[in-house]
């Protein structure tokens, strides 16, 4: 018997076995892994600023569709082209890594949701353009899911598109989110001191600083959420341009909203208003 005939009947006894393997245990499916959920950007800013170690912005994360009694955690990422960048935290240090999204309470079987403040900066590599916030949702500890792509803000160069608004004496602000409006539109939104968030700013309660589009004569309005009510304005609401307001934000400089003092906003309510931000296919 010559080798080549030898090899054939290898070959072929082989073929045969795995065959009968197949046959009795049948093909194993890989399944691909979707994220656990559905989220939504309830409130987010339009615009934020693109640098190294930029201007942190704040946004606020639901997530649902989710199991009852389940522990979950999430990343949020800045994406642009093909790639992600940027940190995230929900407090203390930002990075990049999974972060605790919360545990589902018992009694709503798979339509629970979760809600958390989620705060965002971008690094170096962030170019001054649109992006999206890439949303990983998963079970504590599970494989990596398939990402959901949101709409993110729009990045800022700031020595030619944007500037800075800053308080240092809003105390009544303190530990509660500031979002800076163009009518209904949120331009600029982050939590004040003491906000639990290593960002490297001064926790003097009610301190914060946030990016925004330039502008002459705004008319920007500047109103204050508790973070368990957002979209409901609290405590005075100023205008850019009024009650001791100053009127403009100028490029690459810091604006001072310490001389606001009066409220220039009547009806509170009448401001609340969501972002329309919607979920994008992948």
């Amino acid at each position: 018997m010559n080798t080549n005939r030898i090899l054939r009947i290898v070959l072929m006894v082989t073929f045969s076995m795995v065959l009968t393997v197949v046959m009795i245990f049948g093909f194993q499916q890989v399944k691909p892994v979707y994220a656990d959920g559905t989220p939504t950007i309830d409130y987010m800013p339009l615009y934020a600023r693109a640098a190294s170690n930029a201007t942190p912005f704040a946004m606020y994360l639901t997530v649902s569709g989710l199991n009852e009694n389940t522990n979950y955690e999430f990343t949020a990422r800045i994406h642009q082209g093909t790639s992600d960048y940027g940190s995230f935290t929900t407090s203390g240090d930002f990075g990049t890594s999974y972060k605790p999204l919360g545990t589902t309470p018992a009694g709503c079987g798979t339509s629970c949701s979760l809600s958390i403040w989620v705060y965002v900066r971008a690094t170096s590599s962030v170019a001054a353009n649109t992006s999206l916030m890439r949303i990983r949702v998963r079970v504590v500890g599970a494989s990596t899911p398939t990402p959901v792509d949101l709409a993110g803000p729009t990045f800022l160069d700031m020595s030619t598109e944007g500037g800075w608004l800053e308080e240092t004496i809003g105390t009544a602000r303190a530990g509660r989110a500031v979002v800076v409006k163009n009518g209904t539109d949120i331009v600029g939104m982050y939590v004040a001191e003491d906000n639990g968030v290593n960002e490297g700013y001064t926790t003097n309660a009610g301190y914060y600083t946030l990016a925004v589009p330039a502008c002459t004569s705004c008319g920007y309005t500047i109103e204050t959420w508790d973070l368990n009510t957002p979209g409901t304005p609290v405590d005075q609401v100023n205008t850019m341009g009024l009650g001791g307001c100053p009127a403009n934000v100028t490029a690459g400089s810091t604006t001072s909203l310490d001389s606001c003092s009066t409220p220039t906003a009547v009806t509170l309510s009448s401001l609340s208003a969501a972002s329309p931000f919607a979920a994008l296919a992948v």
